[in-house]
C-alpha cells in the first residue's frame, strides 16, 4: 500500500488529494481492461 506524505507546503486552493484520487481511478479503469486482455492473450494453456 502506498501513502503520500506532503514534503512541500501545498496551497489550499490546489485540490491535490482529490485530483490524485480521480486521476488514479480513471487510469485504473482505462488501463485495467487493457492489462487483463494483454495478460490473457499471453497466458499458458
Amino acid at each position: 500500500m502506498y501513502s503520500l506524505r506532503p514534503s512541500v507546503p501545498i496551497r489550499q486552493d490546489v485540490p491535490f488529494y482529490k485530483d490524485f484520487a480521480e486521476v488514479m481511478r480513471q487510469e485504473m479503469t482505462l488501463n485495467l481492461a487493457i492489462a487483463v486482455i494483454r495478460a490473457m492473450s499471453t497466458r499458458r494453456r
